[in-house]
């Protein structure tokens, strides 16, 4: 007769999830090459036959399938606002919905974000890990080292999204959570927003968007004021209109560790320029009438090409367009 723990382990099988067994009590495999085992039914039957952890192989084995591991209060808190909507989360009791899983077609670098001002050795400095090949994460039925049992916090099927909408989203989400971290104590924080609020502004980004963000931001730091945070940086666009100047990174580095400013930039791809970091000039409205720029059709090369264009834009976080475009030149000139 099948157990009611095989069974569990043959319906995640039949969902397309690659499986592989998890002593009691630990949350890794032990068993050697695991990264790539692959087990048909009658291997899981055998694998399976004591009640054990259950270890899905994230990735390429799971046809895509990514996890977005929620390591810290704050990343939980945000997830909800920041993250794409997904019908397949997990978790152990006290935390049900730590782990949104999404099915990514393409390759994604697995990247784990941590708080700069946290030693690498302590656990407690992860605030995301973005989670893909070559990695794995416990599901139901399994017990969390902690003794918790993990549940499904939602048992529908992952959304499919693409890379580089997770890997933003993710960014996001941690740079958040980074900041809700650190925000001031009563006293700084409503110039903690202005000068967040003008350093993302500056970067372009959409005024009433970024009032939003430190909104979420303020409330996930216990923030009892985040309202006014969001009007505070509302009011940034009159200011920018009226040609008054605003502030920004360098004053939010004044606020707070200059470690978590300079980690916020670089996950979201705002770069240290005079123009951003001179905060006493007045900088004009952004002009919102352009259209987005079409994303590069990377699956015009052939596949080889576009999976290097794919795993070197994942890897080091960036547009495809920076990998396709010289490459575009590189062949005219072997051609030439």
């Amino acid at each position: 007769m099948t157990s009611e723990f095989l069974k569990a382990v043959l319906a995640l099988h039949d969902r397309g999830f690659a499986l592989v067994p998890v002593p009691p009590g630990l949350k890794r495999p032990v068993i050697p090459g695991w990264q790539s085992l692959l087990l048909d039914p009658a291997s899981l039957a055998t694998a399976f036959r004591e009640r054990s952890n259950v270890g899905v192989l994230l990735g390429a084995p799971s046809d895509g399938l990514t996890d977005v591991d929620l390591d810290c209060p704050e990343a939980r808190t945000l997830a909800r606002h920041v993250l794409p909507s997904t019908d397949l989360r997990s978790g152990r009791l006290s935390a049900p919905a730590s782990h949104a899983f999404y099915r990514v077609r393409s390759p994604i670098r697995t990247t784990r974000f941590r708080d700069p001002c946290v030693s690498s050795t302590d656990d407690r400095g992860m605030l995301v890990e973005l989670r893909s090949t070559g990695s794995q994460t416990l599901v139901p039925p399994s017990v969390h080292p902690s003794g918790e049992e993990i549940i499904w916090a939602s048992n529908g099927e992952p959304a499919e999204i693409e890379v580089h909408a997770l890997q933003r989203s993710v960014a996001r989400l941690a740079s958040g959570a980074l900041l809700a971290r650190h925000w001031p104590a009563a006293g700084s924080r409503h110039e903690a927003a202005m000068a967040l609020g003008g350093g993302l502004i500056r970067a372009g980004w959409d005024v009433q968007e970024t009032a939003d963000v430190v909104w979420h931001i303020a409330r996930a730091a216990g923030d009892e004021e985040a309202d006014d945070r969001r009007r505070a940086v509302l009011s940034t666009s009159n200011t920018i209109a009226a040609g008054q100047h605003i502030t920004g990174w360098p004053t939010l580095s004044t606020l707070l560790d200059q470690r978590v400013v300079d980690q916020v930039r670089k996950w979201l791809g705002i770069y240290r320029q005079a123009e951003l970091a001179a905060s006493s000039l007045p900088i004009a409205a952004p002009d919102t009438s352009l259209e987005p720029a079409p994303p590069f059709p990377v699956d015009s090369f052939p596949p080889v090409i576009a999976t290097f264009v794919h795993r070197g834009a994942a890897a080091f976080s960036i547009p495809p367009d920076f990998i396709a475009i010289p490459l575009l030149g590189f062949a005219a000139g072997v051609i030439g």
